[in-house]
């Protein structure tokens, strides 16, 4: 089962792709990926760039074209909290689209997507993830590879 990974920052893919063995290069749609291996797991990297649209783009055609089964992204997390280190994993529990809101005294103020705060409010802010999965990802050791799973 084949692991993809997006990588937002040129470098990340570029050290990523340093690793990576038997790789095979591709640009579909503008996009650059590889295939290979990494610690003995199939792989696609992908250099997405910055922005959601971007990394959209490339979560569909690695899910669409190149039949990835498991999507990471990599990078630019570690500027939230001094406590995180390089290799550090993150597990989201909550998601939130930071860029959407009104501008209220020159300020973004952001509010839940479909909740227009002056038409239909909500204190609801930013989606759950799946308590299965979170615990799911957080029993997976590494040497373990991901088997299929509905909804996965």
């Amino acid at each position: 089962m084949t692991i993809g990974v997006i990588c937002g920052l040129p470098q990340e893919w570029a050290y990523l792709r340093s690793a990576l063995s038997g790789a095979d290069h591709e640009e579909i749609a503008h996009i650059t990926s590889d295939t290979g291996e990494l610690d003995a797991h199939p792989v696609v990297l992908a250099a997405a760039g910055m922005g959601k649209v971007n990394t959209g783009l490339v979560a569909t055609l690695l899910t669409d074209r190149l039949r990835c089964h498991t999507i990471i992204f990599t990078g630019v997390a570690g500027g939230l909290d001094e406590r995180l280190h390089i290799g550090d994993i993150i597990i989201a529990d909550r998601v939130v689209q930071h860029d959407v809101g009104v501008i209220e005294d020159e300020r973004l103020a952001p509010y839940q997507p479909g909740h227009v705060p002056f038409i239909n409010p909500t204190e609801r802010f930013g989606y759950p993830v799946e308590s299965e999965l979170v615990d799911r990802v957080k029993r997976w050791p590494k040497s373990a590879k991901p088997s299929p799973s509905p909804g996965w």
